[in-house]
């Protein structure tokens, strides 16, 4: 017993002594006293500093001025330290404006660039990529992180004009982008500029937060421009699969000129857990999906498919599809609103693919409305992956009995009533009528989009927005 208590002991004690001997850098635009940048009397200019003497526990202040000062890209490679190493803006009076790092000359260039690094979290930046030319399929980003491991992005704002993603995350594992506002300007060009990207067989990692908005308005036939798109994605580690959780996020594509977009896109992706509540995805452009989980990798090739659970999210579509599901092992799918505004599409896509049975299929207390046809329309495709007669939501009922029970038993086909409909804010997509009729999910989570606590004792509401 006393060999554990001096082995925890240890442990704790080289902790703190870990965080005392962290240290602050101070960087600025130009250099002031020694320049050894470990005060603001003695900062140093950034494009001197070497990224490379980061420690665990350090923190990195950039000088924001008394309004703001810009910066131009940064890149670092191989950075390992121990612990989270934070860069973030200049906390002190005289230092503490805004801190703009931005690529506004150089094509083919991320506006911060990581590679083969991890534990670095980004917080409090404004972040642009802002290169004025066409790039078509070179695939740039505001920020991009290569082959990296537990990179957290928290509370910036990150702008893309168009020529890349806001947020590119490529081969990495278990990374946070958390509470940014991550935006894709209203532009025509035809280059790759997805709002985030993530590809390449990493996974893990965990969106939350986020107002994410898209205004590139081409299409193309190679690529989209989607709100949070996953491709080649994913994989396991020994025989668990990834989670990847995506919750409490505010995406938007409103202007109708926008085509080929979608909220969140799964584009030949591996096995993973999807974790999705709490959403609100809202598109008013065309030829458009809210969800699309559907075209994952044969499971006997890559050992199994995907689980999803889809959970209170509010999903808004002017045209296209609200959701695209299939070939999954696992599907609970309650609580969320689907609402095709002006359609002659389905509300739901839904097959499952090869002949695979799934194990667990729980779709109940959703809520569905199409525009056009004034109930809900839901389409089956059949072990071949065809497409079937639409349905409506009692022969949906009727005819789909997993494991003794129908889906969207307690679900209903009644149009939503929101507080404004194609609003910009979340408060926009509250529910004016048809509350209480959800159920309690407490045993995934326990708030709304807001941080509003969800009841304990009685029905939840569906879709994003907790009623108070």
């Amino acid at each position: 017993m006393f060999k554990s208590i001096f082995y925890y002991g240890t442990l704790i004690l080289l902790f703190f002594m870990g965080n005392l001997y962290a240290t602050n850098y101070y960087i600025s635009t130009t250099s002031s006293g020694t320049g050894k940048g470990n005060s603001w009397i003695n900062k140093k200019v950034y494009t001197s500093f070497k990224w490379s003497r980061l420690a665990g526990g350090d923190s990195v202040y950039f000088d924001g001025g008394t309004d703001s000062l810009v910066y131009a890209s940064i890149s670092f490679s191989g950075l390992a330290p121990s612990s989270t190493v934070v860069i973030t803006k200049g906390k002190d009076n005289g230092h503490n404006g805004k801190v703009v790092i931005q690529n506004t000359t150089i094509a083919g260039i991320h506006t911060i660039g990581i590679s083969k690094c991890k534990n670095i979290k980004l917080t409090e930046l404004t972040i642009k990529a802002l290169y004025s030319g066409d790039q078509g399929k070179s695939i740039t980003a505001a920020v991009r992180a290569d082959g990296s491991t537990n990179i957290t992005v928290d509370n910036c704002n990150i702008i893309s004009n168009g020529n890349g993603s806001g947020v590119y995350l490529h081969t990495d594992s278990i990374c946070t982008i958390s509470s940014n506002r991550i935006e894709v300007l209203t532009n025509t060009k035809t280059s790759e500029c997805d709002v985030i990207h993530m590809a390449g067989y990493g996974g893990g990692h965990t969106i939350t937060g986020n107002t994410l908005i898209q205004g590139g308005l081409l299409g193309h036939p190679y690529f989209h421009k989607d709100l949070l798109q996953f491709g080649a994605y994913g994989g396991r580690v020994g025989t668990k699969r990834l989670t990847t959780t995506i919750a409490n996020n505010f995406m938007m594509a409103l202007d109708t000129n926008i085509v080929m977009v979608a909220g969140i896109n799964s584009d030949n992706t591996q096995p993973l857990r999807w974790i999705i509540y709490n959403n609100i995805i809202v598109e008013r452009a065309h030829g458009n999906t809210g969800i699309a989980l559907y075209d994952n990798y044969d499971e006997l090739t890559y050992n199994g498919k995907s689980s999803a659970y889809i959970l209170n999210n509010t999903f808004i579509n002017n045209n296209g599809y609200n959701a695209k599901i299939g070939n999954t092992d696992t599907l609970v799918m309650k609580n969320n609103i689907f609402y095709m505004t002006d359609s002659n599409n389905e509300n739901i896509w839904y097959s499952d693919r090869d002949g695979f049975t799934p194990i667990v299929k729980d779709i109940d207390y959703n809520q569905y409305y199409n525009g056009n046809t004034g109930e809900a329309v839901i389409d089956t495709g059949d072990v071949s992956g065809a497409e079937n007669s639409n349905l409506t939501k009692s022969e949906w009922q009727r005819k789909h009995n997993y494991n003794g029970t129908h889906c969207d038993i307690h679900g209903s086909s009644s149009q939503p009533s929101f507080v404004n409909i194609w609003g910009s804010k979340i408060t926009d997509y509250r529910l004016t009528g048809g509350t209480g009729h959800g159920v309690n999910l407490s045993k995934y989570f326990t708030t709304d989009i807001t941080g509003t606590i969800r009841p304990e004792a009685t029905e939840w509401d569906r879709g994003a927005i907790q009623n108070k």
